[in-house]
């Protein structure tokens, strides 16, 4: 099988691969309270996942790319009062994506596909700003946004009596993780979480956090409802999601 991930290729295969027009894909998303019973790591595990099954779909698909290891930072202030959380400034965000786009120009990558599992709107809005303001810069940089366009597909999946509000550490994300990483999951604790819904009121987004929502243990939605056999299909819809995003997105470059 080849390898397609940056970290364990030496420079020669690298440069072999961007000769050939690859795209980066650059997971981003943070380390993240994710309830009581799911890892810091859930958004870090999930976008590192989209991003190697997403490459591995595209090079079948005659479209070269690589991936880059994930970058675990991001904007968190919903859940920075939760410990391990950590979050960074939007102009540090940006800093530091554009120094990684700039060194894969240099080393005349086709363009970066930046791919998060942390949706705070504030990060979200932040990727969408840096690759805009890099692609105007001759820097081609797009932010996949798989879930916002699988939304409806992703709520038939599950089994909750709200699936629409499963939003965080719940049903979904429970059962990725009870996939991938089950031995990180506390699953005597998951068994006893009492499903829990927010409404969203109409305040600035930047003073909304999980505490004034009522998620006062870091989760929305229904943990108690994941399984593992749910992780896999759920991860395969997102999947095809990017994978047709970047395509389309690499095929006008």
């Amino acid at each position: 099988m080849k390898e397609f991930k940056l970290e364990r290729m030496t420079y020669f295969d690298s440069e072999e691969y961007a000769k050939k027009g690859s795209i980066v894909m650059l997971p981003v998303s943070p380390l993240e309270a994710h309830g009581p019973h799911l890892p810091l790591s859930v958004d870090i595990l999930g976008a590192e996942t989209m991003a190697e099954s997403s490459v591995e779909k595209l090079n079948s698909q005659g479209i070269p790319a690589v991936m880059a290891p994930v970058l675990p930072i991001g904007i968190s202030n919903a859940s920075i009062m939760f410990n391990g959380t950590i979050s960074v400034k939007p102009e540090t965000l940006k800093s530091v994506i554009s120094d990684i786009a700039e060194s894969f120009k240099q080393h005349k990558f086709k363009g970066m596909a930046i791919i998060t599992q942390h949706l705070e709107k504030a990060h979200f809005e932040t990727l969408m700003e840096v690759s805009e303001e890099l692609t105007k810069r001759d820097i081609h940089t797009m932010t996949a946004n798989p879930i916002g366009k699988t939304g409806d597909v992703l709520f038939k999946m599950l089994s909750g009596d709200m699936p629409q509000g499963d939003l965080h550490a719940g049903e979904l994300e429970t059962s990725f993780c009870l996939w991938k990483c089950p031995e990180l999951v506390k699953t005597e604790i998951m068994k006893d979480l009492k499903p829990c819904y927010v409404e969203r009121k109409k305040e600035p987004e930047e003073k909304w956090d999980f505490i004034k929502a009522g998620a006062t243990d870091c989760y929305i939605g229904a943990p108690a409802l994941g399984r593992a056999e749910l992780g896999e299909p759920i991860y395969e819809v997102i999947v095809e999601a990017i994978v047709q995003e970047v395509e389309s997105w690499a095929s006008s470059l």
